[in-house]
């Protein structure tokens, strides 16, 4: 019992701590259900030059899925970068769950980034998504200041 109501706790604290972040422009797309980026609740968050940067992204399957991708671009300057991901295969990143996913299945997906000593220290608004195909199932926004340790 004592074991149930710890592991219970928990799951709820994981879920409470949260990060905020904006639907994509296609509003037809649905955000995540959730989405934790390490040290961060609040954007713009801090991406420190040669760490890691950490992202668990609770989502819905919209339907019966194969296989998933995660693709993700960044906006600053005025111009637009695709941010080649080091692992964008998501099935075989699952934290609870394995592909191919059914349709209405709940996931979470652990997104490791490499924040690289070269990035410039700029602002970003990085869009994350999951693909399936020529399908995107999940799409979010998030702003992030590129900052040095």
């Amino acid at each position: 019992m004592i074991l149930l109501l710890f592991v219970s706790l928990i799951t709820v604290f994981h879920s409470v701590i949260t990060t905020t972040v904006d639907q994509c422009t296609d509003k037809t797309i649905p955000q995540p259900i959730a989405v934790r980026v390490s040290n961060c609740t609040t954007p713009p968050c801090d991406l420190v030059r040669t760490t890691t940067a950490v992202l668990e992204i609770d989502f819905e399957a919209t339907k019966d899925l194969a296989e998933l991708k995660a693709a993700s671009k960044a906006f600053a300057l005025g111009v637009e970068t695709v941010y080649p991901l080091p692992n964008d295969d998501v099935c075989s990143a699952l934290m609870n769950g394995e592909c191919p996913l059914d349709a209405g299945e709940v996931v979470t997906y652990r997104l490791e980034m490499p924040i690289l000593d070269s990035f410039p220290k700029v602002h970003a608004l990085i869009q994350f998504s999951l693909v399936s195909g020529s399908d995107t199932i999940v799409c979010f926004k998030v702003a992030a200041n590129v900052v040095d340790p």
